[in-house]
């Protein structure tokens, strides 16, 4: 059997079209040639959802290739009318693992070099992911969002003061958060002010900065009293662990406190006092 070499021929470089003087034989090199494809990104995805491939593909007999979700989705039957769902495809599942490439977020300090089915996972938890600013209309993404914030929108911001975990927080209806700057210069949260509830509003907190090496995430308490501070009216309070978003379009709370209609001011306002408990 004949085995395919990849060493390049020797040949004697040319210049003005004629061979040059080949030079001794210390001074020749054989360069190694590395063979390099291209793919087009939609032959790497599903042909169902056109999500990318992850580490488990399945394929029906004609070799219509899917993934494990859209199984599921077309009840274990493909487009073609064959079952699919409990054959793996090997072969493509062994290309993409091969395949690597830097971390998107390369430009932003990241050094790890990633596989084609690992690298979303790596990408969602990767320290180096951007943080989007808040602010409607506003582009900025990076890494340095409290400066930012401090520096372009900080008559939006309410600043924690140093080495205070406690601070209060003035909230309008139509506000959709109010931002929280702590006073170390590096952390930013955010109190959301959703309007997804009947009769009221839903309040929750995020964070929207790198946690200290070794903390766990950020939990809080939150209390609201009514306006009117009648003996008889409760304290609404909250509490949770806030967690950490990078961009906050498309982002859905899973806890909130409830705060009905009944405890905003004639001005439609609120006031919200914020607790930072442990993880900072």
């Amino acid at each position: 059997m004949m085995k395919q070499s990849t060493k390049k021929a020797r040949t004697a470089p040319v210049i003005g079209g004629r061979p040059d003087v080949p030079r001794g034989r210390g001074e020749e090199t054989v360069e190694e040639s590395a063979n390099a494809y291209t793919v087009e990104a939609d032959g790497l995805g599903c042909e169902i959802c056109f999500e990318p491939f992850g580490d488990q593909i399945f394929m029906c007999k004609n070799g219509h290739p899917a993934c494990g979700t859209c199984c599921i989705r077309m009840d274990r039957i493909c487009f073609c009318a064959e079952p699919i769902g409990d054959i793996r495809c090997r072969p493509l599942e062994k290309v993409l693992a091969a395949m690597t490439r830097p971390c998107t977020y390369a430009s932003y300090g990241c050094r790890e070099i990633v596989s084609y089915t690992g690298r979303r996972s790596h990408e969602e938890d990767c320290p180096y992911t951007p943080y989007y600013c808040p602010f409607d209309g506003c582009t900025y993404h990076g890494m340095q969002l409290y400066n930012h914030i401090h520096d372009r929108h900080a008559a939006s911001a309410v600043v924690v003061p140093t080495g205070s975990r406690r601070v209060a927080v003035r909230l309008e209806k139509k506000m959709p958060f109010r931002v929280l700057l702590h006073g170390d210069g590096a952390r930013v949260f955010l109190l959301l002010n959703g309007g997804e509830v009947l009769s009221g509003r839903s309040l929750s907190l995020v964070c929207m900065s790198p946690r200290p090496m070794g903390k766990a995430e950020a939990r809080y308490k939150m209390e609201v009293k009514h306006w009117r501070s009648a003996p008889d009216t409760p304290v609404l309070l909250s509490s949770g662990a806030a967690p950490l978003v990078r961009r906050l379009k498309d982002f859905q709370a899973r806890g909130f406190l409830f705060v009905p209609d009944s405890y905003w001011n004639i001005g439609d306002t609120v006031s919200v006092t914020v607790h930072l408990t442990d993880g900072w």
